[in-house]
């Protein structure tokens, strides 16, 4: 039977929701980085699918929206499985969770190799079945534990580099679960900041990510759900013309941010002069953004506002700064 790392067609399950399968990410670099040549093919349901295509390192994706006791449905995925000639599956689940209905799955499809996690014996369902992670693996660290047990090592297994990151946000129980991004602009402003957003994506995938702008922007997020998860309108701050200010309607808006809890705001908004006040404001853990002159008091990770350069490259370069990979200049 063939080792793991020697696997060229591997089948990605996971079940679950926008914010398990942006969990993968880390373990999903470990595989194509132990294995350049391995193709991988998310199979996962209508809620994950559109994080899905987010993940640079998905090559093919299965749409199947589980049903109860639906046999025609499930022989029609056992089918479809088997015409694409798997030679491993990889079953990531939340914690507790039995790997052993997706594993049969598998088996049924003449799937080789398949692996997860599991508490209980599950006779030869898995041919690998791993012990559970450590209780203080998080998601996306259980789910690169369970690919490091099988012989995928990346670098320093965690997305983006450890070294690129500002020291605030190293240690895992640190890195930040949600983000916002301060850009009140419109819609040409927020297309040029697309590929900032989705480098954002790439190095935190398992954060929620939440865009404060106006209220047309709605729409924006919609369209690009692969970068963004949630939308807050922006009311107005004291200095930016985008919307009237209203300082009571303001100070309800930052105490409603400020309770929300966010473990890093990130500012999308020009040169920095009003809006890093603005979002120090918001209360997040840690703050960046560029900046004139003198750096504001509470900026965690900025640079000098570059304003030779183009917004595309600005903005990717914000992204940087907190050791984001870059995904491309392209809008798509």
């Amino acid at each position: 039977m063939k080792a793991w790392p020697d696997a060229r067609n591997i089948l990605v399950v996971r079940l679950g929701d926008a914010a398990d399968v942006r969990g993968l990410g880390p373990a999903l670099r470990a595989v194509k980085e132990t294995s350049p040549g391995v193709r991988l093919t998310l199979l996962t349901g209508l809620a994950g699918s559109a994080a899905g295509t987010g993940l640079p390192w998905i090559d093919g994706m299965i749409t199947w929206q589980p049903a109860w006791r639906d046999a025609r449905a499930e022989r029609t995925l056992i089918d479809e499985l088997n015409g694409h000639g798997f030679d491993a599956a990889l079953i990531f689940t939340a914690r507790g969770e039995s790997p052993h209905i997706a594993g049969y799955l598998c088996y049924l499809a003449g799937i080789p190799l398949r692996a997860g996690i599991s508490r209980e014996f599950g006779g030869r369902i898995l041919t690998t079945e791993l012990k559970p992670a450590p209780e203080t693996c998080s998601g996306s660290a259980r789910n690169r534990w369970l690919v490091e047990q099988l012989g995928f090592i990346t670098g320093n297994g965690r997305l983006p580099t450890t070294s690129a990151l500002p020291p605030a946000l190293q240690p895992p129980e640190r890195r930040p679960r949600r983000i916002a991004v301060v850009r009140a602009l419109h819609l040409g402003d927020l297309l040029v900041a697309v590929p900032g957003l989705r480098a954002l994506r790439a190095g935190f995938p398992e954060a929620e990510i939440t865009l404060i702008g106006l209220p047309w922007a709605t729409e924006f997020v919609r369209r690009f759900c692969h970068c963004l998860d949630r939308f807050v309108e922006f009311v107005g701050y004291d200095g930016l013309n985008e919307v009237t200010y209203v300082p009571a309607r303001t100070e309800r808006f930052l105490h409603e941010q400020r309770a929300y809890g966010y473990d890093l705001a990130v500012q999308m908004h020009g040169s920095g002069r009003v809006s890093n006040p603005l979002t120090l404001a918001i209360g997040a853990a840690a703050t960046a953004g560029y900046y004139e002159g003198t750096p504001p008091a509470g900026l965690t990770i900025g640079a000098p506002y570059p304003d030779d350069q183009p917004e595309v490259l600005r903005y990717l370069g914000l992204a940087r700064l907190l050791g984001c990979p870059d995904q491309g200049v392209e809008l798509e």
